[in-house]
C-alpha cells in the first residue's frame, strides 16, 4: 500500500479517536470531578463560577470542584426562596484534615473571601478526618448538606448560631439534634500542637473562640452553608444539587438584572 495511503488511514483514525474522547457525556453526572457537563447551555453559569472562584481569591483555599457544587446548592436553595441573605456562603470542605483551615465564608456580591478558618467535626465522625456522617440524633457524628443559617442566641458555649438542615435525609434533623456553630477552646492550633488534631463536637462544626463570635454575627440569619465530603451516595441524591435548576435560577436573575 502507498505509504501516503497509509498515513492518511493513521490520521482519520487518530482524529476520530481523539474526537471520542472530547465528546460530551450524555448524562449529568454529579461525579466530583465534572460538575458542569460540557455543553454550550453551562458556558455563561461556568464562566460566572470561574471569574468569582478568582475574584475571590479562592484559588488554594478552596477546592474548585467544592466550591463549584456548593455554588450549584446555592442556586438551587435561591429557587425555592429559603435564602434571607444572598450575599453570604459558607463552604466547609471535610475532606481535608482538621489541622487544616477547612471553612471559608465568602460575600458573593463583594467577591471576597471574608474569612478562613479551623472547624472541627463530630467526635464519631473520625480523627484528624471526617469519614462517617449521620443524620441521626446521638450518634455523635457530622451531617453533610446544605443548610440555612438561623438566629443567634448565648448558651453554654457563649455566642451560638442554629442551622437549619434542608437537606433530606442528610441533615434534616440539625435542629432536632441542636447542631449548631459556636466556639470552642479544642478549635485551636494549641490543641493541633498537643494532640495532632483539633478536638471533636457532639456533631456541631465547631470554630476557634477568639473569632467565633465574629463569623457568627457575618453568618447569621438566613444565609447558606454547605458542609461537604466526596460521599458518592449524598452527591448521586441531594435535592439541591440539581445543575439545570441551578443554571436556570442563574440565567433568570442575570435576565433580570441586566433588565433593571
Amino acid at each position: 500500500m502507498n505509504r501516503r495511503y497509509i498515513f492518511i488511514i493513521v490520521a482519520v483514525f487518530a482524529l476520530l479517536a481523539l474526537t471520542a474522547v472530547s465528546m460530551p457525556s450524555s448524562g449529568t453526572s454529579r461525579s466530583v470531578h465534572s460538575c458542569l457537563p460540557e455543553h454550550p447551555e453551562y458556558i455563561e453559569f461556568r464562566d460566572y463560577l470561574d471569574s468569582l472562584y478568582s475574584e475571590a481569591g479562592l484559588e488554594g483555599n478552596l477546592d474548585y470542584t467544592v466550591f463549584e457544587l456548593a455554588m450549584i446548592g446555592y442556586y438551587n436553595m435561591l429557587a425555592d426562596s429559603l435564602l434571607k441573605r444572598e450575599s453570604i456562603i459558607t463552604i466547609i470542605d471535610y475532606t481535608r484534615p482538621s489541622t487544616e483551615e477547612r471553612l471559608v465564608v465568602v460575600d458573593l456580591d463583594a467577591e471576597e473571601l471574608l474569612y478562613r478558618s479551623l472547624v472541627a467535626h463530630g467526635r464519631n465522625t473520625g480523627e484528624n478526618y471526617a469519614e462517617d456522617f449521620s443524620n441521626t440524633p446521638g450518634s455523635l457524628q457530622s451531617s453533610l448538606g446544605f443548610y440555612v443559617t438561623g438566629v443567634d442566641y448565648y448558651g453554654v458555649h457563649g455566642k451560638a448560631l442554629k442551622l437549619n438542615g434542608v437537606d433530606t435525609s442528610y441533615n434534616d434533623h440539625a435542629m432536632d439534634r441542636y447542631i449548631v456553630v459556636h466556639g470552642a477552646s479544642y478549635c485551636s492550633k494549641d490543641f493541633i500542637e498537643k494532640h495532632g488534631r483539633l478536638g471533636r463536637s457532639w456533631g456541631c462544626p465547631v470554630l476557634p473562640l477568639e473569632v467565633s463570635a465574629e463569623i457568627i454575627q457575618v453568618l447569621k440569619d438566613g444565609t447558606c452553608m454547605f458542609i461537604y465530603s466526596d460521599d458518592d451516595e449524598y452527591l448521586e441524591n441531594s435535592i439541591y444539587l440539581e445543575i439545570n435548576v441551578a443554571v436556570e435560577e442563574f440565567r433568570e436573575r442575570e435576565t433580570l438584572g441586566r433588565s433593571v
